[in-house]
């Protein structure tokens, strides 16, 4: 597990700091702490987020 999260950290440091398109978060994106949800739980939360989103149009 931690081997995978290294190769997580390391290829998003790459893919953020290249110069030709590099990774970056949308200017309008929302950021789900998922660290101590259950699957169904972060279902329950996504879901409700586009529900406001779609609702705010």
């Amino acid at each position: 597990m931690q081997a995978t999260r290294e190769a997580l950290l390391k290829r998003d440091a790459a893919d953020s700091s290249r110069k030709t398109s590099p990774l970056a978060k949308a200017d309008d994106a929302v950021e789900v702490d998922t660290s101590d949800l259950t699957l169904q739980q972060v279902i329950e939360c996504v879901v409700t987020l586009v529900g406001e989103k779609r609702a705010a149009k």
